[in-house]
């Protein structure tokens, strides 16, 4: 590819990466709100909300937004540059300590290229890496 192409590719994919951190960004949004109406409301009263149809979302992904929206380290616009932006994806990360899942960005174990399936695997490596790690602290991450 021609050096000036490489350069409009190059341009075009952090402005295309910018419109993904919006997008997922503006979705842990919507899972913050919904966490925060749930908090307000009266066992049961989501679910009939959700029941209802009026949302422009089901249930089940509502309730994988919330609990994105729920792990400190997946609101961090830093974070979220750097793991799948998929919300499958996400979901599999959301009951994971933000501390593991910021060792995952550093070392590059988590990042974008990663399917559902790979950070699942890359999950179960960090966990184990924490359980076999000289710091008794790391364990607690679990």
């Amino acid at each position: 590819m021609a050096d000036e192409l490489v350069a409009v590719a190059d341009d075009l994919a952090k402005k295309l990466l910018e419109c993904q951190v919006a997008s997922v960004t503006s979705l842990i949004k919507a899972g913050q709100i919904l966490r925060e109406y749930q908090s307000q409301l009266p066992h049961g009263d989501m679910t009939a909300i959700y029941n209802s149809g009026r949302l422009p979302l089901g249930q089940r992904y509502g309730q994988m937004l919330s609990a994105i929206a729920a792990n400190r380290a997946l609101c961090d616009p830093v974070v979220i540059r750097n793991v799948p932006h998929a919300i499958t994806a996400l979901a599999v990360l959301s009951p994971v300590h933000p501390s593991v899942i910021e060792i995952g960005v550093a070392e590059r174990t988590l990042h974008r290229g990663l399917t559902r399936q790979g950070v699942v695997a890359a999950v179960r490596k960090l966990r184990t890496q924490a359980l076999h790690t000289s710091q008794p602290s790391a364990a607690r991450l679990l």
